[in-house]
């Protein structure tokens, strides 16, 4: 729901910014979900989703509860649908699709 409604906001002008960070594969696999022809760029650009997660981080938390899932209103607008994720659910999403590639 996050991810349609920031590629409607932006009328699609929109991609996926990895950070180097082991969520990146699965914020990838959960936006081509919704969008599979969903541009990477590796550099930042006008209306990102990135894997933004406030997991245990009080800077992060701050930012969040201020501007939320899709920021919006930010001084650099993106869109965190993992936000609400923990690293626990980083890797049981991993672990799960590597079983379902491997079984």
């Amino acid at each position: 729901m996050r991810i349609r409604a920031w590629y409607v906001h932006w009328d699609g002008d929109v991609h996926i910014l990895p950070q180097g960070t082991k969520a990146d594969p699965v914020l990838v696999a959960v936006v081509r979900d919704v969008f599979p022809s969903m541009p990477m760029k590796m550099v930042r650009g006008a209306h990102p989703i990135v894997p933004f997660m406030v997991e245990a981080d009080e800077e992060k938390r701050d930012e969040w509860l201020k501007h939320g899932c899709n920021a919006y209103e930010a001084p650099h607008p993106e869109c965190r649908p993992l936000s609400v994720w923990v690293m626990e659910d980083v890797e049981a999403y991993l672990k799960n699709a590597k079983n379902l590639l491997s079984g």
